[in-house]
C-alpha cells in the first residue's frame, strides 16, 4: 500500500508540474485545453508510477520513487523535444538538484549515504560518457541535450539502469528511423528528437520489471 500511495502522489505532483512547466513558447491560453493536458499527463504519469510500484523487485519505496520521478521527467522532456527540438538546461539542472536531495534522504534513511551517492555518481558518469562518445562518433548527430538527459537518467537509475534504458531507446529509435527512411519521410542525414524514444525505452524498462 505504501508503494501505491508513493506512486500516486508522485503522479499527481508530476502532472501539476507538467501543466506548469510545459509552457515553453506556448501561446495557447485555452483553459479547456490546459485541463485536458493536465489529465492526459496525469494518466501517463499514473501508468508509469503504478507500473513501477507493481514491478519493482528490490529497493523498496526509494527505488519506486526514483524510477517514477525520472520516467515522469523524461516524459516532460519528450513532449518539449518533440514540439521544440530542445531539452532545456534549466530542467536538467532541476532534475540534478532533486536527485541530489533524494540521495541525501535515502542515504540518511538507509544509513548508507556514501554507497547511495557512489552508485548514483557512477550511473551519471556512465550515461554522460557513453552518450558523449556516441555524439562525437556520430558527428554530433546526437545533441548535447540528449547527452545530459541520459546522464541524469543514470543519476537516478544507476549504471545498469541507464544502460538498459539506452539499449531500449536505441532500439526504438532505430526501428522508427528505418521506417521513416523506407517511407521517405526523412533522409539518412536527417535528425529526429531522441527524448520520445528515451521515454519509450523508459516504459519498456519499467514494464519488464527493471
Amino acid at each position: 500500500m505504501t508503494e501505491i500511495i508513493t506512486a500516486s502522489v508522485t503522479a499527481v505532483i508530476s502532472a501539476a508540474a507538467f501543466l506548469k512547466l510545459n509552457i515553453i513558447r506556448e501561446s495557447d491560453r485555452d483553459d479547456n485545453r490546459r485541463v485536458l493536458r493536465f489529465f492526459v499527463s496525469l494518466a501517463v504519469f499514473m501508468v508509469c508510477d503504478l507500473a513501477a510500484a507493481f514491478t519493482v523487485k528490490e529497493g523498496g519505496v526509494f527505488r519506486i520513487l526514483n524510477t517514477s520521478v525520472i520516467s515522469n521527467f523524461i516524459f516532460l522532456l519528450a513532449v518539449i523535444d518533440f514540439r521544440h527540438r530542445v531539452i532545456p538546461n534549466l530542467y536538467i539542472a532541476g532534475a540534478l538538484v532533486l536527485r541530489t536531495a533524494l540521495i541525501l534522504v535515502q542515504g540518511l534513511a538507509e544509513h548508507a549515504l556514501l554507497s547511495v551517492f557512489v552508485r548514483s555518481a557512477v550511473g551519471l558518469a556512465a550515461g554522460f560518457i557513453i552518450l558523449a562518445i556516441v555524439s562525437v562518433i556520430s558527428g554530433k548527430g546526437l545533441g548535447a541535450g540528449d547527452v545530459k538527459m541520459f546522464a541524469v537518467t543514470g543519476y537516478f537509475l544507476g549504471l545498469y539502469g541507464v544502460i538498459d534504458v539506452l539499449i531500449y531507446s536505441t532500439f526504438f529509435c532505430a526501428v522508427c528511423g528505418i521506417i521513416l527512411i523506407i517511407s521517405k519521410k526523412c533522409g539518412v542525414k536527417d535528425c529526429i528528437p531522441m527524448a520520445p524514444f528515451a521515454f519509450a525505452g523508459m516504459l519498456l524498462y519499467i514494464f519488464t520489471g527493471m
